[in-house]
């Protein structure tokens, strides 16, 4: 009993340890690729960093190649979830870096390269947010959404909830545009996403050498355990359910680039007291 009971412990501890692993755990995390040569900046792993709080930063290095790179002076950054989730909602909390040319984005893509995406972009127009996806060849632009806030003044949440039917667009949970009214008919993408984090550059930024995007937070919550804020936003049907069940890895899954020591004290406690 004792052996089977001193199991159970370790088990435990192992699930905690999986709730609080930092965000540049590489099994979770990924700077996916260079980029192509005709970009005008180039997709660099090293300035992809993590501090000790579990805080990401993104910078982009204006004169990154001194000498060029296929024709690139400038290095951006983008990493991507290792694992691909199914129908449910990503978020992202960050401070965008609201510089001329620069864009800091939360985005979702079938393939970590292209394919099917959903996206939220925050480009040089700090009061301002765009959403857009794509599937295959389809491509559905939004357009540009005001904010209430200056989107480089501080940590705000950005979201969307992708369903079979349509997709929404939260910012700090609170629904900012739909897709579920639109008279006219379009496609949502239905395979499998990997969660995307960037910040890149697409013209001549401003005269800062680096410029950084910060960002506290990522997650990824399936239809069957939304936030409580979004908790009805789904409407989903026992049909829809069981197309969640088809696309999604497992039940339950969350990322954080902080650490979850709530959730983790929590379960130490219910271990010890079984122990």
């Amino acid at each position: 009993m004792m052996a089977g009971t001193t199991w159970l412990l370790l088990l435990c501890i192992l699930c905690v340890a999986s709730q609080i692993l930092p965000f540049g755990n590489d099994r979770l995390w990924q700077s996916p690729h260079p980029s192509s040569s005709d970009s005008i900046s180039r997709w660099e792993p090293k300035r992809v960093q993590v501090d000790d709080s579990g805080r990401l930063t993104l910078t982009i290095d204006q004169n990154g190649y001194p000498e060029n790179c296929e024709g690139s002076k400038k290095q951006s950054t983008e990493i991507s979830s290792s694992a691909s989730y199914g129908y449910g909602y990503f978020e992202a909390t960050f401070a965008s870096a609201c510089n001329d040319g620069t864009v800091s984005t939360i985005s979702s893509r079938s393939e970590i390269t292209g394919g099917s995406s959903i996206s939220i972009m925050l480009d040089d127009e700090c009061n301002q947010v765009s959403y857009s996806h794509r599937v295959d060849t389809r491509a559905y632009s939004w357009g540009h959404f005001p904010l209430p806030f200056g989107s480089s003044k501080g940590q705000h949440s950005y979201g969307f909830l992708w369903t079979p039917q349509f997709i929404s667009w939260f910012v700090d949970r609170q629904l900012h545009f739909t897709t579920a009214n639109i008279s006219t008919p379009l496609v949502v993408p239905s395979s499998s996403m990997h969660l995307i984090l960037s910040h890149s550059s697409s013209s001549q930024s401003s005269d800062k050498e680096m410029i950084t995007t910060q960002f506290t937070s990522a997650a990824y919550y399936p239809l069957s355990n939304l936030p409580r804020e979004l908790a009805g936003s789904s409407n989903d049907t026992d049909t829809e359910r069981r197309a969640v069940d088809s696309v999604t890895s497992s039940e339950v899954k969350l990322t954080t680039m902080g650490r979850s020591w709530g959730i983790a004290a929590a379960i130490l406690l219910f271990c010890f007291l079984l122990y």
